[in-house]
């Protein structure tokens, strides 16, 4: 049995770009480059399909010039925020063509994840205070594509997060000295892009 599932098993190593919205009323703009990598493994389930297993990390440089502050007035920042993820994701892979019928692979791809480190960094103090309690479980989605052949392939992919992905991040009122308790206003970012990654597989399964 552990053989079989051996057999039907591939592992791999994958590296690539993204390109990213975000979405906030708290920043002035919205994109972000990203570079990712990780490994993955994927288990036969029929002729034509396979389940992936993926464990990677990436880091995005959102390049904005201000944030809004508690009274909602713009602040400057000189540097970009570094915005790091790891992630979980789990895909369905369907095979569209194989090299039984042609000479590569195309597939459709379809799936969830989750990262489990989600951390937001600034050179701006008030704001990196704010954005290093940032909840680290956010879940996304993936709807992709992918091409090549027995050892290489390209995924293009489209992700989008659920929810605020800055949840549990407040930025404080620094002008209420008096109060025993700090007020503070929730920071939102919603995110979503698109993905191109190079895969290199072990081994082969078809």
């Amino acid at each position: 049995m552990a053989n079989i599932v051996t057999s039907q098993t591939q592992f791999s190593l994958y590296a690539g770009t993204s390109f990213s919205n975000i979405n906030s009323e708290d920043f002035t703009d919205s994109g972000a480059i990203g570079l990712g990598i990780g490994v993955s493994s994927a288990v036969l389930l029929t002729q034509k399909s396979d389940f992936i297993i993926e464990f990677g990390y990436e880091y995005k440089s959102l390049s904005t010039s201000s944030y809004y502050n508690f009274e909602n007035k713009e602040t400057v920042i000189n540097n970009p925020i570094g915005i790091n993820n790891i992630a979980l994701t789990s895909l369905y892979n369907y095979f569209i063509l194989t090299p039984e019928d042609n000479n590569f692979y195309l597939t459709a791809q379809a799936g969830l994840g989750t990262t489990v480190y989600n951390s937001w960094t600034s050179d701006d103090p008030d704001l990196s205070s704010a954005l290093e309690t940032a909840d680290p479980f956010k879940l996304f989605y993936v709807l992709g594509t992918s091409i090549g052949f027995e050892s290489f392939r390209i995924a293009l992919r489209y992700n989008k997060n659920f929810g605020n992905m800055l949840s549990g991040t407040y930025i404080e009122d620094r002008t209420d000295t008096t109060s025993a308790f700090t007020n503070g206003r929730e920071l939102n970012a919603s995110i979503s892009y698109f993905s191109i990654n190079l895969t290199y597989l072990f081994n082969s399964q078809m």
